[in-house]
């Protein structure tokens, strides 16, 4: 079963457009997985950041006093200690939901090779020329 010469065009630009409109929506597919994935990441990450943790209060310290050392008044090396950790939590919250897509791209590759390898062989010399 083959197609006109003539509606070889159209075939083209529906192929296309459908090629596309997938990627588009692959592409929004997976950027609201990293934001999703992302905000899961930085909830429990951020759970983990407590004035109540000793390791929390010493960071926090040593950066201060690191920064007061480095011409910061103590209210804006406090202020940049806390943007430096939060900075931190949401690298590490991004990475984390990166690496999480990216497996799931994997697994899904890893899935459609069989699948692939299930479709009917395209013979295109069993079409007669004309039809």
């Amino acid at each position: 079963m083959g197609l006109p010469e003539e509606k070889g065009g159209e075939v083209s630009g529906i192929i296309n457009l459908l090629r596309n409109l997938g990627g588009s929506i692959g592409i929004s597919l997976v950027e609201s997985m990293i934001a999703r994935r992302s905000q899961l990441h930085q909830d429990v990450l951020i759970s983990h950041v407590s004035r109540a943790r000793q390791s929390f209060r010493n960071v926090t310290k040593g950066l201060s006093v690191q920064l007061s050392h480095h011409g910061l008044s103590q209210p804006q090396a406090m202020r940049q200690t806390t943007l430096r950790i939060y900075n931190s939590v949401v690298t590490q919250a991004t990475v984390q939901s990166y690496i999480d897509v990216a497996w799931l791209l994997a697994v899904i590759s890893l899935v459609m090779v069989p699948l692939a390898l299930l479709l009917k062989k395209n013979n295109p010399k069993a079409a007669p020329a004309g039809e």
